[in-house]
């Protein structure tokens, strides 16, 4: 494991103390980090056998999350043997986070030197396609955050310039992905996710705008994860889970307890879909 010291001459500065706590826990080197989104710790946590819970609380500088669903701690386990993190729940832009903040747990996989990130989320379906449980690959995403991703750590900034937008979520990974949940028997949509800060939800204007730019689903996260990790060379699969439908003529209103019931319900299959990720790394 490269050391702390010599990831720091990166600009990370800021994430030191948790690296060094989070190192003293870990038994193994792990091969594959996950952040779970709204309502799908609980089914990602299911699959893990833990080793260690750490509430974030208990984690030097560590961002704590304030909204129901993100229940904040980080499992240390295996999967099937597989070493892994899991990032049980998330600090968003619109609790009046700091980007820093928002984009911690990436700054954290880096400096661990975890080769891999999984980003898990809860997303609004706007393809018309689209059904409530329909688990979405993440191509390509929309930034309509209108926020830049630039930090005070200036190797960072320097890395998001350089960054090939293109391939922030991995195309050989997203290859691999498609083709093993064909062979078994997953169903697995791909599309364009689009980044907004939230936190509230669309009106049927911008839903039909948002169609037009070519977005298949929406959610208020991911993206500055994304972006943070890819720039130090972390490799990236992003998942959306879709838990509503909007629609340009919308036939309810959309609330955060609808998105954390469908989570719950259906979130064993993006469990399932993990597993077979991580068995066939």
């Amino acid at each position: 494991m490269q050391s702390t010291s010599q990831k720091r001459d990166n600009g990370n500065d800021g994430v030191h103390s948790a690296v060094e706590f989070v190192l003293n826990r870990l038994k193994s080197q792990p091969e594959v980090a996950i952040v779970a989104g709204s309502g799908l710790s609980e089914p990602l946590t299911n699959i893990i056998t833990i080793s260690d819970h750490i509430p974030y609380k208990d984690i030097p500088e560590f961002p704590l999350p304030t909204v129901v669903g993100h229940k904040g701690a980080l499992i240390i386990g295996t999967i099937d043997g597989h070493s892994v993190v899991l990032f049980s729940g998330r600090k968003h832009l619109y609790e009046g986070a700091s980007l820093e903040q928002v984009v911690f747990s990436a700054l954290l996989v880096s400096e661990l030197n975890i080769p891999r990130l999984i980003l898990t989320n809860a997303a609004g379906g706007l393809n018309p396609e689209f059904n409530v449980g329909d688990l979405m690959l993440i191509s390509e995403a929309v930034n309509l955050m209108f926020r830049p991703f630039i930090f005070s750590d200036i190797h960072l900034s320097e890395r998001l310039l350089r960054l090939d937008a293109s391939n922030v979520f991995s195309k050989l990974w997203r290859e691999r992905v498609n083709a093993l949940a064909e062979k078994k028997g997953i169903h697995l949509r791909n599309g364009v996710y689009v980044a907004t800060t939230g936190p509230s939800y669309e009106t049927p204007a911008e839903v039909r705008f948002l169609r037009i730019c070519g977005g298949d689903a929406i959610g208020m996260s991911t993206l500055p994860e994304a972006y943070v990790a890819a720039a130090l060379g972390v490799e990236v699969l992003g998942i959306s889970f879709i838990t509503n439908l909007l629609a340009e003529i919308p036939l309810k209103k959309t609330s955060h307890e609808e998105v954390i019931q469908a989570s719950a319900s259906a979130g064993p299959q993006l469990a399932k879909l993990i597993r077979v990720i991580i068995n066939e790394m």
